[in-house]
């Protein structure tokens, strides 16, 4: 998509509408990307749009619907009429409000790389495939599903990071910004650098048009993670003074920060939040809000400013309490003082599951790892530490940036931290066990934690979204699953440690999956259900096929895990899917 045009004679939609985050589970949000200045109304309710780097957008909020109504909308921008889109040859979907009392339907994921995708009717296109390398898209399988009345619609759609790949990206995404820039890229400027460059990025990430309907039919939320802005971004102090060096660094962050504002934690916010948001009202006021965005990306993501601002929120979907954090620009970096998560977000936790013990925890990493993978990082982390002196140390950092150690296990205690918060509120008693929902590893799976009184806490990992993975990756990831390499990092992070850690023993409870999927996470009166779907693409189309599904009072063998990985790791080299 190239930019949009700037002075038409009307307006049109460049990008939406997004249906967002209003004050309750019966309002909503819409928010829209525009061509220019204009009136934007929904449902009768209207706003004007406001102006980042010469780009239009509005969000209009909409009262609350009565529980269990059915509605559609349509979008006007100056009174014209521009959603529901003609073009798409996909009917609007009528909206239901959730009732308050049936089953609570939240599904999500992550890591979304975005290149052309077809199904077996439309072969025909010109446009180069890319099906074959990163497989069938699960976020557009859920949509096509959903259309079809195949699958009930979510109330609730968690996307948890990766939503865009700023540095890693298909070369069809890439040819097209070489295109755009009229050549190649700059020299030391390789990848998305600029709020234009993003801005293109997410327009053509979100414009497909199943993407573009599910997004304008089901209330999303969402938070970044590391390839929303570059790969393992704040992996580590050395590598914060390193990507320091590079003359285009502080402009990426800069671009990467005030793109994430606008397209995706805008809409986190409630109405409330949005009219009591000082930043918000700044750039509302202004001619062009890019000076005021710009400065305020510069002093939350650089150095001790960043403790200064939290990109994390919570709100209660019915009984739910979904506590969104912020697991990556917030992490405290130094060595004695490594924590996934700043004092102020550590704060923030703590007074968010005070207000609600039935909590649904989003953070874009894991907080809970298969278990030879958990003590791989413990030891890994112990050595850059200095533990087995520095020449170690630096061969621990290299291996940590390699293959990507950076997740809850990684940061010093905190994975003890949060273990001991969840079990705290076990303590008192709440109706649902806890969750804590992540992604960024490109595997599936759910895991449990046992906490007091008999209780566990699960951990749910769905990723990748889209995102292909050669057979040797797919043979590591499988084979660091095993008990024997589970027994052998054990021991390894024990030595290094001197002492087991009693706060987290946990284990797997479902298989671990690397294909294209996407987890649901269904509350009902009393159990919760977890399913992932594996997105395929058959003759039919796109179809999701059951991978994992299972009430989380349900037990699960390890032994039958066992033999499953193994199974699998012998079909890969057999040459088969599994």
């Amino acid at each position: 998509m190239e930019d949009p045009p700037r002075d038409t004679a009307l307006p049109t939609l460049i990008l939406g509408p997004l249906l967002r985050r209003g004050n309750s589970p019966q309002s909503i949000s819409v928010w829209v990307e525009t061509s220019r200045a204009c009136q934007v109304t929904v449902l009768a309710h209207s706003c004007p749009t406001f102006r980042i780097a010469g780009r239009h957008y509005a969000i209009v909020d909409l009262p609350d619907q009565p529980p269990g109504s059915k509605f559609t909308y349509t979008v006007r921008l100056d009174e014209q009429l521009v959603w529901p889109d003609p073009s798409l040859a996909i009917a609007p979907v009528q909206l239901e409000v959730w009732d308050g009392e049936g089953d609570l339907r939240i599904s999500g994921g992550s890591c979304r790389q975005q290149a052309p995708q077809h199904t077996r009717g439309d072969r025909h296109s010109s446009e180069p495939t890319a099906t074959d390398e990163l497989g069938a898209d699960a976020l557009a399988a859920l949509a096509t599903e959903i259309q079809r009345g195949e699958r009930q619609m979510p109330h609730l759609l968690l996307l948890t990071g990766d939503q865009v790949y700023a540095d890693e990206r298909h070369e069809s995404v890439t040819s097209h910004l070489r295109t755009r820039r009229g050549g190649g890229p700059q020299p030391g400027y390789p990848e998305v650098t600029s709020f234009d460059e993003y801005a293109w990025l997410y327009q053509r990430t979100w414009s497909h048009p199943r993407i573009r309907w599910l997004l304008a039919s089901v209330p999303s939320v969402m938070i970044f993670d590391d390839h929303d802005v570059i790969d393992d971004w704040n992996i580590s102090d050395t590598w914060a003074a390193n990507i320091a060096e590079n003359p285009w660094w502080q402009d990426r962050l800069d671009a990467a920060l005030m793109s994430y504002w606008v397209y995706q934690h805008l809409g986190n916010l409630s109405t409330v939040e949005r009219s009591t948001n000082d930043l918000f009202q700044r750039v509302q006021a202004a001619d062009d809000g890019a000076a005021e965005l710009r400065a305020h990306a510069r002093m939350v993501g650089t150095g001790v400013n960043r403790y200064d601002w939290s990109w994390s929120y919570n709100f209660d979907l019915g009984r739910v309490n979904v506590v969104v954090l912020d697991a990556r620009n917030g992490r405290v970096l130094e060595p004695e003082k490594r924590s996934m998560l700043s004092p102020r977000d550590w704060a923030f936790l703590d007074d968010a599951i005070a207000q609600n013990p039935d909590v649904l925890v989003v953070s874009s990493v894991p907080w809970l790892l298969p278990p030879g993978v958990h003590h791989l990082e413990r030891f890994i982390s112990q050595l850059v530490a200095g533990k087995w002196g520095r020449r170690i140390a630096r061969l621990g950092e290299r291996i940590r940036r390699e293959i990507d150690l950076e997740h809850w296990a990684a940061f010093g205690r905190s994975v003890e931290e949060l273990t001991e918060r969840l079990r705290q509120l076990s303590r008192t008693g709440p109706k649902y066990p806890p969750i804590v929902f992540s992604g960024d590893v490109h595997f599936a799976y759910v895991a449990e934690q046992p906490l007091d009184n008999g209780s566990k806490a699960y951990q749910i990992v769905s990723s990748p979204l889209r995102q292909g993975d050669a057979a040797y990756e797919q043979v590591a990831r499988w084979a660091a699953m095993t008990a024997t390499f589970d027994k052998v990092m054990r021991r390894f992070a024990s030595r290094s440690f001197r002492s087991e850690t009693p706060q987290v023993r946990h284990r797997l409870v479902s298989d671990v999956w690397t294909h294209n999927n996407i987890a649901s996470v269904t509350y009902r009166s009393d159990d919760v259900h977890v399913a992932i779907d594996r997105a395929e693409l058959t003759a039919e189309g796109l179809r999701l096929s059951s991978l994992v599904s299972t009430w989380l009072a349900d037990s699960y063998s390890p032994k039958r895990h066992q033999r499953d990985i193994k199974r699998r790791i012998r079909g890969i080299f057999r040459g088969r899917s599994g």
